[in-house]
């Protein structure tokens, strides 16, 4: 039905809202821009004040200004984008607003005190809308649609945990990383790759840091007025930059940790099925490792429309985790990331580190039935029992540490999507956000770093009997060793050397190990003669000499690689 024309300020016919809901926006949107300052014209329109569901977009500015004496007006399912600081001029008397479902991010600042004074309910898309009225008119009431969860008028959180903790666990993280590098520096490991895979999983710990303490920044910078600057922080670059480094470093971390995790699967299960990895080729998986992370964090901000304009500014944290029921733009994205993905890896790592444990304590039941000759090889089995309790429990922190942080995430992910149902908490995410990824990236460089024995600082400790390196350390570092003959004369020239070996012997006797009377003659003709070489501190661990070239594998890589 056509709008009439308003003539000399009089008008003989009076319209409804649901004749006015059946006109096209467009077309009644043109009307209100053409006779917007009439001001009969307009109480006309608005004499029912209903014009919800008509898809207006953004009205004109003082479209209302000259509506002096509507008390109710409903402007919902307009599709309205923003609104303009002097919208509602006019309107002094109105007590009623209904705005919910539109497209607004923000409010106006002084919405409801300069403009609205007397308005005593409305409804806004989202509760931190609300603030601009539930913090100057106690009052008022005001209900919302979407509940963010996260933040409260203040602050980011509405938590004080988290707010207290995004310091302690960032500096945390940022500690653990330069405790890699530092622990690297001054008690460097005889293994590159190792120590070359332990330096960028401290990297990628360390940026979780960062992330953490850019976000402290920004909470402690609004305190007291975050609701002004929520739609700015959500849909400015800094937070989706922070988030896209928070994926690149959750994501490196663990492909980097499933790395570590097959070099040691390879040494240990299979020390002669592939080939060892050289420091040029750690190196090169290292950079392959960091350009995949950084195009699944990075990818989602080259403007594609799949991903939308807040697959990062989903929440306050800046991280695009699928945790609800109600999907998001690009939710098959972060779920083949944080589901898929890190699920298959999770598995990899805790089957792998369960295959060396079982290799572990296979290795020390067949040394156990070999028996014992020498007084290397009865110290053995103590040695070798105290290694595998190690490695026990080294492999349990290491899955324990992982599965607390991955499990949880992966378990809610796929509730969300099977239950439909399903309503996780509010603040979920600010809480993994906060403990479950940045302490899981504090412990592992410290966890990972100190569980190898060879890199504990014993070398200014050492006694003469463990200054001398293995032969069989110094061939696998490709370093020229000494000849026979010089190895003879430096073991002839020690004068402790044959003390050491009375000691031995008598050790031997006071432990009663069973030997024939042939083995016991060749043993003191061979300690007699001085041809036993000084035991060292990998050949006090040693296996027997007639165990295969494979055991004496897995007891070199059990040495050096955990």
């Amino acid at each position: 039905m056509p709008l009439p024309k308003a003539q000399d300020g009089v008008s003989k016919e009076r319209f409804s809202s649901a004749e006015i809901s059946h006109l096209r926006s467009k077309k009644l949107l043109k009307y209100l821009r053409k006779y917007g300052k009439n001001r009969y014209w307009t109480q006309v329109i608005f004499r029912d004040r209903d014009l919800s569901n008509n898809e207006l977009g953004n009205l004109p500015p003082h479209i209302f200004r000259n509506i002096t004496a509507v008390e109710f007006l409903k402007l919902d399912y307009n599709k309205i984008e923003r609104l303009h600081e002097d919208q509602f001029q006019g309107l002094v008397k109105l007590i009623e607003l209904f705005m919910h479902y539109n497209l607004m991010a923000e409010l106006p600042k002084g919405l409801f005190t300069r403009q609205l004074k007397h308005v005593i309910r409305v409804t806004l898309d989202t509760n931190l809308m609300c603030c601009h009225l539930d913090l100057f008119r106690q009052d008022a009431d005001c209900d919302y649609s979407f509940n963010d969860n996260f933040a409260s008028c203040q602050s980011m959180f509405r938590n004080l945990a988290p707010r207290r903790s995004l310091w302690v666990v960032g500096l945390l993280s940022l500690f653990g990383s330069l405790f890699v590098f530092g622990w690297q520096y001054f008690f460097p490991d005889n293994n590159v790759v190792q120590s070359i895979m332990l330096v960028n999983l401290g990297i990628s710990d360390g940026i979780i840091g960062i992330y953490l303490i850019i976000i402290a920044i920004k909470d402690l910078q609004w305190s007291g007025e975050y609701y002004l600057h929520d739609y700015e922080w959500r849909t400015g670059w800094f937070c989706h930059f922070n988030g896209a480094m928070s994926i690149l470093s959750s994501e490196v971390s663990v492909m980097m940790i499933s790395l570590i995790a097959w070099d040691r699967l390879k040494n240990i299960v299979f020390p002669y099925t592939f080939a060892k990895i050289t420091p040029r080729q750690a190196r090169l998986v290292c950079a392959v490792i960091w350009l995949v992370g950084g195009v699944m964090a990075f990818l989602p901000l080259s403007g594609m429309r799949y991903f939308g304009d807040w697959y990062y500014g989903k929440n306050v944290v800046c991280l695009p985790l699928q945790l609800s029921p109600q999907l998001q733009e690009g939710w098959e994205y972060s779920t083949s990331i944080f589901i898929v993905l890190n699920f298959s890896l999770f598995i990899f790592i805790m089957v792998a580190y369960i295959a060396i444990l079982l290799k572990s304590w296979s290795s020390s039941r067949r040394l156990g039935a070999h028996g014992t000759v020498r007084e290397i090889q009865a110290r053995a089995q103590s040695a070798q029992a105290k290694r595998e309790r190690a490695l026990a429990k080294r492999v349990f922190f290491i899955i324990l540490t992982d599965f607390l942080c991955w499990i949880p995430i992966i378990a809610i992910g796929i509730k969300s999507h099977v239950e439909k149902t399903f309503d996780p908490p509010g603040d979920l995410a600010v809480w993994i956000a906060v403990f479950a990824l940045p302490i899981n990236s504090a412990i592992n460089p410290l966890l990972y770093t100190l569980s190898t024995p060879q890199n504990f600082p014993r070398s200014r400790y050492k006694s003469p009997y463990l200054a001398r390196k293995p032969e069989e350390e110094v061939a696998s570092e490709d370093i020229p060793g000494p000849s026979d003959k010089g190895q003879e004369e430096e073991s002839k020239s020690k004068p402790k050397e044959p003390t050491k070996a009375g000691e031995s012997e008598k050790q031997m006797e006071s432990e009663e190990i069973p030997v024939s009377s042939d083995q016991a003659a060749e043993s003191e003709k061979q300690i007699a003669s001085e041809e036993i070489p000084v035991p060292s501190d990998k050949e006090e661990n040693a296996f027997e000499p007639d165990m295969d070239l494979a055991e004496e594998g897995e007891k070199e890589v059990f040495d050096t690689r955990l």
